[in-house]
């Protein structure tokens, strides 16, 4: 079984208490899919979404009531049912603060969360940032192939998990019991070099372990993204995972990215289409739970392509099943988009499905408007 990490919320000798501040995007709208049960106080609200687990995981929707330049009241929608009520209201930590921190978890699949962390938002002093991160860092054992040494793990982009390009992690190479900032601190990456030998970074995304391996070898992997003529890519990031359920990057469409060999599947898929001088339009996609993942090898100094979305499906996933409502019954209409590389829309910034449910005579029974969060 692999090492077991411990949480720790306050900082012990060289390592630090919690990662950088994130700004978050405030909003004077709130997203069109959530609705507010409470009877503010303040004559202004901001608005913000955090996503604090997988990309396909539901946002948590933050509303910073504003009463004054200097006083607000903050809500947080902690149990994602995007809703926002009495109960969401979270006290600062000191009356009359800019800052507040309250318990969260991260999601880590469908049905699969991981314990609680705490999360910390400030509000800066001129009132026109919220800023969020996670409080405290992961401290156990990591493995350098026969070799295991103290390290610390740390969520550098605040959603809660730690094998991420821009989290961090600290090894104790010497063994002093101490991290030194500059020799023994690293950005979380598929390759690490220490000394003259270069290694494979292995960690599941909740942090629960961490080895390097040796490198034996490595391949390229080039992700193509058919998009219609005149639209240019703004932003691109698929996941890769191994067997071993370690993840790999790739951050460009058409150009190679050397991965180490082994098996990948598509994990996550985020990426931003721009048409002409228009506004990007982003989109996530995962993979689909239950389903048999497609697997690409990657081979020592081979090529891999890989169409990252394949054949596109759309079709509707109804609840009941059987379709035998009575009147009055409600029937749970779920729009679905697919790949044929095992993938599932989870996000869309733009465009919503609207769903008409109609008898044979043509009149209308029912109708809503369904998007993503």
């Amino acid at each position: 079984a692999p090492p077991t990490y411990a949480w720790a919320s306050v900082s012990g000798g060289s390592a630090p208490a919690h990662s950088r501040p994130r700004a978050l995007h405030l909003a004077a709208e709130p997203p069109v899919d959530v609705t507010e049960e409470v009877p503010y106080r303040g004559t202004q609200r901001r608005y913000a979404q955090i996503r604090y687990g997988r990309p396909d995981s539901i946002r948590v929707t933050v509303v910073l009531d504003l009463l004054s330049n200097t006083e607000a009241d903050l809500y947080v929608d902690a149990d994602r049912d995007r809703r926002i009520q009495r109960s969401d209201r979270v006290d600062p930590i000191v009356a009359g603060d800019r800052e507040w921190r309250l318990p969260l978890t991260a999601v880590r699949g469908v049905g699969n969360t991981g314990p609680e962390r705490t999360v910390a938002l400030r509000r800066s002093r001129g009132g026109g940032v919220l800023s969020f991160w996670t409080v405290g860092y992961l401290e156990g054992p990591a493995q350098i192939g026969e070799r295991s040494v103290g390290a610390v793990r740390i969520d550098g982009d605040g959603n809660g998990l730690f094998a991420d390009p821009l989290d961090r992690f600290l090894l104790d190479l010497d063994g002093d019991s101490r991290f030194d900032p500059l020799s023994e601190r690293f950005a979380y990456a598929t390759f690490l070099r220490l000394g003259d030998e270069r290694w494979v970074v292995r960690s599941d995304p909740g942090g629960d372990w961490l080895r390097l391996e040796p490198l034996e070898g490595t391949g390229s992997v080039t992700c193509d993204l058919p998009h219609r003529e005149g639209a240019s890519v703004a932003d691109f990031q698929a996941t890769l995972v191994g067997r071993d359920g370690s993840p790999a990057f790739v951050g460009a469409v058409g150009e190679d990215t050397t991965l180490p060999i082994g098996e990948y599947r598509l994990g996550t898929l985020a990426f931003s289409l721009r048409q002409g001088d228009g506004r990007p339009v982003s989109y996530v996609f995962s993979d689909r739970v239950g389903e048999r993942p497609r697997w690409f090898s990657v081979e020592r100094d081979g090529q891999t392509e890989i169409d990252v979305l394949g054949r596109l499906e759309f079709g509707l996933f109804a609840s009941p099943v059987h379709l035998e409502c009575r009147p009055g019954d409600g029937l749970l209409v779920q729009p679905l988009l697919r790949t044929s590389t095992g993938l599932e829309i989870t996000t869309s910034s733009s465009g919503r499905a609207e769903l008409v449910l109609e008898a044979e005579s043509g009149e209308i029974l029912g109708q809503a408007t369904s998007g993503f969060a």
